[in-house]
């Protein structure tokens, strides 16, 4: 019997241990250190750039770089305008003429919440030029916000480099096309998305550029975002 006796708080805590009834141990005062929290890495714009496997045949980079703040606007940085990129592809000469674009793919960080409105300011100041007729196509994939047109109908424009006075919302997102003049045969398309905290446009300019191919273009540069 005393054996029993001493034998039965044991039995009892082995018994409460396998139903996992046990009771949690009275606090030491000593606080237990928490594990912290995983947080996603952050984004940078120059690992969501595009590379040559993401365009047809016949493409080659010709400019990848940062931008920095002194290329952006003074409406871009009211907006909250953080980082900027930019990364070109020319058709080499091995493309028929009539297919020799060009693909320029613009990225920019910006406060998320700001972004719906800038996609659709965007929009608007790259179909600025009243001499020019664009068409508005619909965009699909690229999330709810993304817009996309051409302009020039393959014989009526050239893309110059953006500048702060071009448009009707100079420098907003320091990703627009640029300005358009007349030079015959060349025409554009062009996408603008938002993802997160990034926004992007995705233009061709060229000969014979379409909303097909620029859409494929686009999806591809949208699927980088994480």
């Amino acid at each position: 019997m005393k054996i029993f006796h001493a034998l039965l708080p044991a039995l009892i805590c082995a018994t409460l241990i396998i139903s996992g009834c046990t009771t949690a141990p009275a606090s030491s005062g000593t606080a237990v250190p928490s594990v912290p929290a995983a947080h996603a890495p952050e984004v940078t714009l120059s690992s969501l750039v595009l590379v040559r496997a993401d365009l047809p045949d016949g493409y080659v980079m010709t400019m990848n770089r940062e931008k920095n703040t002194s290329e952006v606007g003074s409406i871009a940085r009211d907006l909250g305008w953080q980082a900027g990129y930019v990364a070109e592809f020319t058709a080499t000469s091995d493309v028929p003429a009539s297919l020799r674009n060009v693909v320029r793919q613009s990225l920019a960080t910006y406060p998320e919440g700001s972004l719906p409105a800038i996609v659709e300011s965007v929009n608007r100041s790259d179909q600025s030029s009243p001499d020019l007729p664009y068409h508005e196509f619909p965009v699909t994939g690229l999330g709810g916000d993304a817009r996309g047109f051409t302009a020039g109908s393959g014989n009526s424009i050239r893309i110059t480099s953006p500048s702060a006075a071009a448009g009707p919302l100079p420098g907003l997102a320091d990703v627009g096309g640029g300005t358009a003049t007349s030079t015959p045969g060349q025409s554009i398309a062009e996408v603008i998305f938002s993802k997160g905290s990034t926004l992007e446009v995705i233009r061709i300019t060229g000969p014979a550029p379409g909303p097909d191919d620029v859409l494929a273009i686009a999806r591809k540069a949208y699927s980088k975002i994480p």
